[in-house]
């Protein structure tokens, strides 16, 4: 196994963020260590207004989308409540409500032949039954890589006019499609909305910790107390703002990783015993032969690449294949080809 991994499992962007950020960095000075930001609070949200076409007054910013869902729970859920969170997601939604003392209920994340969907008509007859006051959808939901129906999401909207409905959109920006306008119209329409994004997976700044929320007026006012009054540092603030201004670099290297994402769901699904699932994001989860995990797990690493597989009940015998760049890509797919076809190690 090699000392240093090419790390395919943590959903990271590896073509790296807009050469405009690299010349930022070039350009930073003792100024923006020794100052708060000249701009205090307001000049990463205007950018984000301009760059998404939302109003600056409906926008917060986070130390990451950790940061505001963490905070949204802080400030919406206490002890006794219950909380709406899909079955099958990310771990830290359920720790999250625990750690408030509340109550999570499960909605179906369900899959059928390689595609998984978010259950919309279990969300609403679970509306009825629980009465939850917080519903968290992911979507793309991580890591079975779907998104939600965006025209059924109005249905939960329309259902929940006094609770806060949270679509958590992390990895938002890899679908043929993006859904940016119908959901800049519900946050219009739904003043209970709240949608996080973050510039980890598209914007390949994950170790900068900025992330954003598009929120409703009733979100963004109770929110209010959590806003940094002086600011975010300034390093994050310049290559955020650099980031924000590259959308060519970023639509080039998304088509480079959507295509990718494509042609490994297509040919994984052709090796007898596998299935790649749909995916939205940036990674693709795949189902193995028990009998192969552990031998293409270490073919993988004496290659010098880490996928992800899971250890959790909910995904036996399944790994999140982080897409990175083209060539380790196609080591990837290769080296799976090899083991599972032919039982190589080429």
């Amino acid at each position: 196994m090699q000392d240093n991994m090419v790390q395919l499992n943590k959903n990271e962007n590896l073509y790296g963020p807009s050469p405009k950020c690299y010349e930022e960095i070039k350009n930073i000075t003792v100024d923006d260590f020794i100052y708060y930001s000249r701009d205090s609070i307001g000049v990463i949200e205007k950018k984000i207004s301009d760059t998404y076409q939302f109003p600056t007054e409906g926008i917060i910013l986070g130390y990451g989308a950790e940061d505001i869902i963490k905070s949204l729970f802080t400030h919406y859920i206490f002890p006794g409540d219950k909380v709406l969170i899909p079955s099958k997601s990310w771990w830290y939604y359920k720790s999250l409500v625990e750690q408030r003392k509340a109550e999570p209920v499960t909605y179906p994340v369900e899959a059928s032949g390689t595609k998984y969907t978010t259950n919309i008509d279990s969300i609403l007859s679970l509306r009825e039954e629980h009465k939850p006051k917080f519903i968290l959808i992911c979507s793309p939901n991580n890591p079975t890589g779907n998104s939600v129906d965006i025209i059924r999401l109005e249905e939960v909207l329309k259902a929940n006019p006094d609770r806060i409905v949270c679509l958590d959109e992390t990895y938002w920006g890899y679908s043929h499609k993006d859904s940016s306008p119908v959901i800049m119209e519900y946050l219009k329409k739904y003043p209970n909305f709240v949608v996080i994004r973050s510039f980890s997976k598209y914007y390949a700044l994950a170790g900068v910790r900025v992330g954003f929320a598009f929120c409703g007026s009733e979100v963004k006012n109770n929110m209010m107390f959590h806003s940094n009054i002086l600011g975010f540092n300034r390093i994050s603030e310049k290559l955020v703002l650099a980031a924000l201004g590259s959308s060519d670099y970023y639509e080039s290297i998304t088509q480079k990783i959507i295509k990718d994402r494509d042609r490994l769901y297509q040919e994984l699904n052709q090796i007898p015993g596998l299935t790649a699932y749909e995916s939205d994001a940036n990674f693709l989860l795949v189902e193995f032969p028990a009998e192969l995990i552990n031998p293409v797990d270490e073919l993988l690493k004496e290659k010098g690449l880490q996928i992800k597989f899971f250890t959790e009940e909910d995904f036996t015998n399944c790994a999140r294949i982080s897409m990175g760049t083209d060539v380790q890509n196609e080591i990837v797919l290769q080296t799976i080809k090899a083991k599972c076809l032919t039982g190589s190690t080429v």
